[in-house]
């Protein structure tokens, strides 16, 4: 392990004592998961602060061929950030605080060691970021983290008993789409195939006139990894004659689903069946005992919008991303 001054060590997690970190750690999610991260195609690696052999915080980084940090631009990074064990949050606030600032310390001071940048989305229960804004506090010449607030939408759902109750929490307008969509007599079916979601979603993009990105080459891989792993839905309205209209990815955790992916064909916008296929989606959600749906991002005016009009609420997260300064070396001879 990578020696400090820090009274907790730096260094390499395996893999099994990481899918035990994200199955108890409160600041884990879904994205967490081995086989999430494997459907990214990159290689990625978990680091962790360790007081003796206890694990006490890990983060997963990923890198290209090349060994390169690839950030959130280039592939899928979201909740990717620190992951705090029991541990810590299992103390009380006046040592889980200081622990906790002192061990996230170590952790971006090791990671610092190893890469030249660093890019972590962290999950909105993980709400001190102090270690992150004070990392090189009296040596800024040596970079600091530049840090990002975001938006998810979250809605709760462990008072909803019945799909009336659901409705209810929705914009009138989804309401309107809900009983359009029953009127024309479109019905939701599970799906298995992610090729028909891929199919949606560049058919959506094409008509925006936007580009995919990186979701190009990994919606497939990532729908079809949750479809085969049993983390992940994949629910699509259909027409009576049987045209798949509209589709809606929905994976999860022990106490949340996460709306991921969804998409509609344009000449069926009107039919309100993005609504019908969200709102069955969110049911499901209920049925399996999940207490929050989160809508994955709501960061931009119509993004925003269109998801805090199924009744999520806003919730902070945080973006941090550190690099390397350049060093320029001054030629003084005359």
């Amino acid at each position: 392990m990578i020696s400090s001054s820090s009274p907790y060590s730096f260094g390499p997690v395996s893999q099994g004592a990481w899918d035990q970190l994200v199955a108890a750690s409160q600041s884990a999610s879904v994205f967490n998961r081995r086989d999430f991260l494997t459907a990214l195609g990159t290689d990625f690696h978990f680091w962790g602060v360790f007081d003796g052999p206890e694990l006490m915080a890990a983060t997963s980084v990923q890198t290209d061929e090349a060994g390169n940090v690839i950030g959130p631009e280039k592939s899928f990074n979201y909740y990717q950030g620190i992951l705090l064990a029991p541990g810590i949050t299992g103390l009380p606030s006046h040592s889980r605080i200081r622990r906790e600032l002192a061990v996230v310390a170590r952790l971006v001071e090791g990671l610092s060691g190893v890469y030249d940048e660093i890019w972590l989305c962290l999950h909105p229960r993980l709400k001190d970021i102090r270690a992150l804004q004070w990392f090189n506090y009296h040596k800024p010449e040596d970079g600091q983290f530049q840090i990002d607030l975001r938006y998810t939408g979250v809605l709760e759902l462990k008072d909803v008993t019945c799909r009336n109750d659901l409705l209810s929490l929705f914009a009138r307008g989804r309401q309107g789409d809900y009983k359009k969509a029953l009127a024309k007599g479109l019905t939701v079916k599970t799906a298995l195939d992610a090729a028909l979601l891929d199919d949606l979603h560049a058919k959506t993009f094409a008509r925006q006139g936007a580009e995919r990105g990186y979701l190009d080459q990994l919606l497939q891989p990532i729908t079809q990894s949750a479809l085969d792993n049993g983390f992940g839905e994949l629910l699509v309205a259909y027409t009576p004659d049987g045209i798949a209209v509209s589709a809606a990815l929905f994976i999860w955790d022990n106490s949340t689903s996460h709306y991921l992916f969804g998409a509609s064909d344009p000449g069926y916008r009107s039919t309100g069946a993005a609504t019908l296929v969200l709102a069955e989606s969110l049911w499901r959600a209920i049925e399996r005992g999940c207490a929050f749906a989160d809508f994955v991002g709501i960061n931009s005016p119509h993004r925003g919008e269109y998801k805090t009009s199924f009744g999520a609420v806003p919730v902070p997260y945080v973006e941090a991303h550190w690099q390397r300064p350049l060093k320029v070396e001054i030629d003084t001879r005359m």
